[in-house]
């Protein structure tokens, strides 16, 4: 009796032993699963967020290019006033200044209270046609493909001059030699920059590269050969494969103005945005002429020369970056979109390609646009990008 007892005592604690370890895996698994799905609809949440930013913001877009085309020539100099339509960055839920009237503040929280979207997000607008369209390489006109050459070479150039560790980083290729590289990769010959063939010169793209075609996105530089990511990281945001072949200083990004010359200093630069976000200081620039003597007013060295070969625009902007980042929790996700008024931009590249193609040829089909662009289109801008992450 007693071995019984001893025996069935020992079953018993292996069983509940037994039974707590089946306890403790399932409570395990549990909040494994439970916490894979939480994590799921976090992600869900944060994206319906960012895709909420991004929806407004095609909105604004619109709404300038509407208000633009209404009553830009009305304000006349003050057109620039309606930039602030796409130009403020916008987030949601708005932050209350406890300072503003307690009514004010009591209908913003109001609003907040009323929303459906239980994420935040913030967004930002900026202008992507300011930049330096590398597909511009591989452009048929000769003039374009030059201009755009020498500015990228200048950019490197002086980086190779000021920046040691970015000289050392990449001292086994010439700003130059980058460059006609990234050439190769565009432009729609077989013929290498640097020498021969470009089958015979990129052994190891032989059989799929170079393409020969424009760049689909900026990031597919970092495939190139000659493009570090030290080359990457300084080009990204002075270029673009989007662009409309002409830069507003009213709204380019601060690396695009400083790539203008080598004597453009981040000071200089600094002096153009305080300059152009300022009506008391003069507010933003309306011609060539005045830009380039406020420039070298400021200490800039910028030839009559370079002055020319740089192409300009005061009007409008025709193609935008978006980015909106959504977030729920400890979950965020971004998504950039790239935008773009196609009338406009088609109007813009006639007005660049004037001077190489027949002109009689390019008045005609400019002023059939111009025509038949007079009725707003309906719906959001065109989206030619999309990216998320």
């Amino acid at each position: 009796m007693r071995k019984q007892r001893g025996v069935a005592i020992v079953t018993a604690i292996a069983m509940i032993s037994l039974i707590i370890w089946i306890a403790t895996e399932l409570s395990y698994e549990t909040t494994i699963e439970y916490g894979i799905h939480a994590r799921s609809t976090q992600r869900l949440q944060a994206y319906y967020a960012s895709r909420a930013g991004i929806e407004l913001s095609l909105f604004r877009i619109k709404l300038f290019n509407q208000a633009k085309d209404q009553f830009g020539a009305q304000l006349g100099d003050q057109s620039h006033l309606i930039n602030m339509i796409w130009e403020m960055p916008f987030f949601w839920p708005p932050l209350v200044d406890e300072n503003i009237a307690a009514v004010k503040k009591e209908l913003v929280q109001d609003s907040i209270k009323e929303s459906i979207l239980l994420g935040s997000y913030d967004t930002q607008i900026t202008d992507e046609g300011s930049k330096i369209d590398l597909n511009n390489l591989g452009s048929p006109l000769k003039k374009i493909q030059d201009n755009t050459k020498k500015r990228l070479i200048e950019i490197l150039e002086t980086q190779f001059k000021n920046d040691n560790d970015f000289a050392t980083a990449n001292k086994d290729l010439t700003a130059s030699e980058i460059i006609n590289h990234i050439q190769d990769w565009i432009d729609p010959d077989d013929q290498s920059q640097v020498s021969g063939s470009e089958k015979s010169f990129y052994p190891e793209y032989a059989n799929l590269y170079p393409p020969n075609r424009g760049l689909r996105a900026t990031e597919e530089l970092k495939l190139i050969k000659g493009v570090s990511t030290s080359v990457y990281d300084l080009l990204k945001d002075q270029i673009t494969v989007f662009g409309t072949k002409s830069i507003n200083p009213n709204s380019a990004h601060p690396a695009v103005l400083e790539g203008l010359d080598e004597s453009i200093t981040q000071e200089i630069v600094t002096e153009v945005l305080n300059r152009r976000s300022n009506p008391q200081l003069g507010g933003p620039f309306k011609s060539a002429d005045e830009f380039w003597q406020f420039i070298n007013s400021k200490g800039g060295r910028v030839s009559q020369e370079k002055q020319i070969e740089i192409p300009l625009i005061f009007d409008t902007v025709t193609t935008f970056r978006i980015k909106s980042t959504g977030k729920y929790k400890d979950t965020s996700h971004t998504i950039e979109v790239v935008v773009s008024d196609i009338n406009k931009l088609n109007q813009e590249l006639a007005k660049n390609l004037a001077e190489e193609i027949l002109e009689k040829e390019l008045k005609k089909s400019t002023t059939k646009d111009q025509t038949n662009n007079q009725k707003q289109d309906k719906g959001p801008p065109r989206i030619l990008y999309w990216f998320e992450k």
